[in-house]
């Protein structure tokens, strides 16, 4: 019996588990626009548009699981985490201090690029005819 998949895997034997990827990393993204949307509420309004880019894409890479819209993704969440991370180290540049949620962005970005770009070749083997694979 094969083991079980988590929100960690980046394997996707099948469509199905591509597009729950893409929606899995999709509601990832509304949670972390919501967080910085009430965050915006505390430190500014520039804090919002990260919210809004990452709600948008994320409602794109839900309803149509979009290679383009999670390569934007991960570009957004790779430059929030370099930023998180430069501003650990007292190199500010704006932005947040949360390395706990630029690894998530990242890690959902990566998972959502991962599972769209797979996914018309899962496609393509799941309407095959049986017998010309």
């Amino acid at each position: 019996m094969p083991a079980k998949k988590t929100a960690w895997s980046l394997q996707f034997d099948s469509a199905d588990e591509a597009r729950k990827a893409a929606k899995e990393s999709a509601i990832a993204f509304y949670v972390l626009a919501g967080i910085q949307a009430l965050v915006s509420l505390v430190l500014g309004w520039s804090i919002l548009i990260d919210a809004v880019l990452f709600a948008a894409l994320g409602v794109w890479l839900h309803l149509d699981h979009s290679r383009i819209a999670a390569t934007l993704l991960l570009i957004l969440a790779g430059a929030g985490a370099v930023t998180t991370l430069m501003n650990k180290f007292g190199m500010y540049q704006g932005g947040g201090s949360n390395v706990f949620l630029a690894l998530i962005a990242s890690w959902a970005a990566v998972r959502a690029v991962v599972a769209t770009f797979k996914l018309p070749g899962l496609l393509k083997q799941q309407s095959a005819p049986i017998g010309s694979m």
